[in-house]
């Protein structure tokens, strides 16, 4: 089976030689763009099937040849797989709805979109907080590019106004990661858990903190007034 650390690489290749390769037909761009989702929704699809039946285990991928907490790892068990082929289901069937939109927007929009789809699935398979804040931001400056797509005057207030809360939260989030780090000594969400840093005063608030950005950034009732746009 394919490592799920290919949804990064692919994801990552392709969408640099779409910029790099700038001569490339934009409806070619966009089809390799839709053949690479289909790649991702590909393994995504085949480890869910082989966790769901029992073939393998919940899988620990390493990066950089060292173990945590030295390096990032990605987890996919049965939630993360099924999670991550319910996103690349949606962005296939995303892709090929907008796909005369993103063919006349250009291939830096077909670009975000594949950036878009990628973030998404880190997001959820990552085990390193830092990591999540990286894809997070990956993430909200791919949204801000998609609600631009259509150039008027509401579209680029409401990407304003997106950058600007997405700013402020992300600020909140980096702050509470680093209090996290001093007080754990570790980026890792196993290690963070087993630190339980909530039972410290300094603990508390920076978890308080991340929690409250991750609230701001779901957009959860009542805390999405500003995105109702």
């Amino acid at each position: 089976m394919l490592s799920p650390i290919h949804i990064i690489t692919i994801s990552l290749g392709v969408a640099f030689a779409l910029g790099l390769f700038g001569n490339i037909p934009k409806k070619v761009s966009a089809g390799i763009m839709l053949l690479t989702i289909g790649i991702l929704t590909f393994i995504s699809a085949q480890w869910a099937f082989a966790l769901l039946t029992g073939q393998v285990e919940t899988t620990q991928i390493y990066t950089a040849g060292f173990k945590p907490p030295y390096s990032i790892n990605l987890m996919i068990g049965p939630n993360e797989a099924i999670i991550t082929l319910l996103i690349n289901i949606m962005g296939l069937f995303g892709g090929v709805y907008l796909f005369n939109t993103l063919v006349n927007q250009g291939k830096n929009a077909i670009v975000i979109f594949l950036i878009f789809i990628m973030g998404l699935n880190v997001i959820v398979l990552t085990q390193d907080i830092f990591n999540l804040f990286v894809f997070l931001e990956v993430q909200s400056i791919a949204t801000a590019g998609l609600i631009v797509l259509h150039k008027n005057k509401y579209s680029i207030a409401s990407g304003f106004k997106y950058m600007l809360a997405t700013g402020i939260i992300s600020g909140l989030l980096l702050i509470g990661i680093v209090f996290l780090y001093y007080y754990t000594g570790t980026l890792n969400f196993k290690y963070i858990i087993d630190a339980n840093p909530a039972i410290t005063k300094g603990g508390s608030v920076a978890v308080f903190l991340v929690l409250i950005s991750i609230i701001l950034e779901l957009k959860i009732f009542p805390t999405n007034g500003w995105a109702l746009d």
